[in-house]
């Protein structure tokens, strides 16, 4: 659209008159705020989806255009993830179009520059952790799993008068490991001693009894490029051994493979299930750990509670 115009106008007295004179006027065209920005990413936004959209909504979210970036997990503070682009064809202030992130970096690792759209690391990607002096489960201890992929909305906003428009795309930041894998230690755990447990008779299913992640080297456990399992389980018939049933099945217990929560299975008895078990637990490193070495802890749980004998 042409948005300046030149105007030659002349006037004269009617009829026949040597005598004339001319003025130019200049037009200049205001333009309306008639577009949000259009992100160019890997799909086109439709263009229904404007500032109205509820940023909360998945499926409203699963329409948006999307930027996919990679970074490596060891990548140092301010470094450069990408650059999400938005082209708004109104002029002027219409068109000018600052970028914002408005969800889903909730542990605030990323920034964007409003200007640009480039997203930088602010805060490292590996967490460092930390154990309490107590023996007793301190919640969100080392609960909080490293994130592989982050999932980010952001705007784009232009400054348009008497309303801003705006759009929004997703944003995909996957983390990779960097040259050789993550620059972690190998899991291990803390102590090569049997770890003793005692568990109450007639707990319910899924009575997490050890949280075995505490139970790594401190620098060792990083949730996310971790794994558990629960290799042995077995009753050891050293008590009592005539109460115990000998068709005992080994999936009393269970090892969540991600935080390494050691759960019962079954409502324990003492009578049908026995009152000592042996468990091997292996835990292995993942998702790049340079070493995937792995090792292992002997448990053994007893069960001395709620029993009254003959």
């Amino acid at each position: 659209m042409i948005q300046h115009h030149y105007i030659l106008a002349a006037v004269r007295y009617s009829g026949v008159s040597l005598y004339s004179s001319h003025a130019t006027i200049y037009v200049h065209i205001l333009d309306a705020n008639e577009h949000a920005p259009q992100f160019l990413g890997l799909y086109t936004p439709s263009n229904l989806i404007t500032n109205n959209i509820n940023v909360l909504d998945s499926d409203a979210m699963s329409r948006l255009g999307s930027f996919t970036f990679y970074v490596s997990g060891d990548s140092p503070v301010g470094s450069s993830i990408g650059c999400v682009t938005a082209f708004d064809p109104d002029s002027s202030d219409n068109g000018l179009i600052v970028y914002n992130i408005v969800k889903g970096d909730t542990s605030d690792f990323f920034a964007i520059e409003p200007k640009t759209g480039c997203i930088t690391l602010v805060k490292h990607l590996l967490p460092s952790h930390s154990y309490s002096n107590t023996g007793e489960l301190v919640p969100g201890l080392n609960s909080k799993l490293f994130v592989r992929t982050h999932y980010l909305v952001v705007s784009a906003s232009d400054n348009g008068t008497p309303v801003s428009k705006s759009n929004y795309t997703q944003v995909k930041i996957h983390i990779v490991p960097g040259p050789g894998g993550i620059d972690a230690p190998a899991p291990r755990f803390a102590s090569d001693d049997v770890l003793y447990l005692t568990v109450h008779e007639n707990v319910p299913p899924n009575t997490v009894l050890a949280p075995l992640i505490r139970q790594l080297t401190s620098d060792s456990a990083i949730p996310g490029f971790i794994a558990f399992r629960l290799v042995m389980a077995e009753p050891m018939n050293l008590l009592y051994e005539h109460r115990t049933n000998s068709n005992v099945p080994i999936n009393l217990f269970g090892v969540i493979v991600d935080t390494g929560l050691l759960v019962t299975l079954v409502q324990l008895d003492r009578e049908t299930h026995g009152d000592f078990h042996r468990l091997v637990v292996e835990v292995v490193g993942t998702g790049g750990i340079r070493n995937m070495f792995y090792d292992r802890l002997i448990i053994q749980s007893s069960d001395i509670l709620n029993y009254q004998g003959d």
